[in-house]
């Protein structure tokens, strides 16, 4: 009786970034790898950056390690435009990478940035308002990005600024995509509404139906919806 081995190869996979973006050149990349410090490198147009290596991994061939959504090598990854009036999305994921190609036994990702690319841009003093339904008074602790810090209000009846911030957002043709409002909230990193004995922790990337978001503003509306 004869017995055949399979003897299983392993393979190197690199993680690399193309600048292509013209118009936004130089750029400014900020990522993380996993289990290393996060870096900030500058490119110039038609640069090219190693960010990441993964070695060793079993295999005949070269083939898709990166199965999930999120890459599993690099944790966070954006694109600042030259004078920081533009970024992309959170590129750490799947979507945004081709490859692997296998170049000399190497799996290779690449990640192409080009302008288009780096979508979001910068809105100076977007301003969060709350609405009081009530006749009395609401208790607000609110914490905006900008800010770095939480702020207690006491607001009466009526329409109340609680703040603003310099953020990055889509442009107006998104404006019914729900990413849309997502982006807008993201810079009001906590919330709390205590009303007549009662609190309710408002989570901006779950409770999105509570507000409403246009160009300039957001708007909470506190009534007996929001604690029930």
């Amino acid at each position: 009786m004869l017995l055949t081995a399979c003897h299983t190869e392993e393979h190197d996979y690199a993680y690399t970034l193309i600048n292509k973006a013209e118009k936004y050149s130089p750029i400014t990349v900020v990522y993380q790898v996993v289990e290393e410090k996060p870096d900030t490198v500058i490119l110039t147009y038609g640069d090219v950056l190693k960010l990441a290596n993964r070695m060793d991994v079993t295999g005949e061939d070269v083939w898709d390690i990166e199965t999930s959504v999120s890459l599993y090598k690099i944790k966070t990854l954006q694109i600042f435009s030259h004078d920081s009036s533009h970024i992309s999305e959170e590129l750490a994921y799947r979507k945004s990478w081709e490859g692997p190609e296998d170049i000399n036994g190497v799996g290779n990702y690449k990640l192409v940035v080009n302008d288009s690319l780096i979508m979001l841009s910068k809105q100076n003093n977007y301003t969060y308002v709350i609405t009081n339904t009530y006749d009395d008074t609401l208790f607000v602790i609110s914490d905006i990005t900008s800010k770095g810090r939480s702020h207690d209000t006491i607001i009466g009846q009526g329409n109340h600024i609680i703040g603003s911030a310099d953020i990055y957002t889509y442009d107006e043709s998104q404006k019914d995509l729900p990413k849309y409002k997502t982006q807008k909230l993201k810079w009001l990193t906590a919330l709390n509404i205590r009303h007549n004995g009662k609190s309710k922790a408002l989570k901006m990337s779950k409770d999105t139906s509570f507000f409403r978001t246009d160009k300039d503003t957001c708007y909470l509306t506190v009534s007996d919806l929001i604690f029930n």
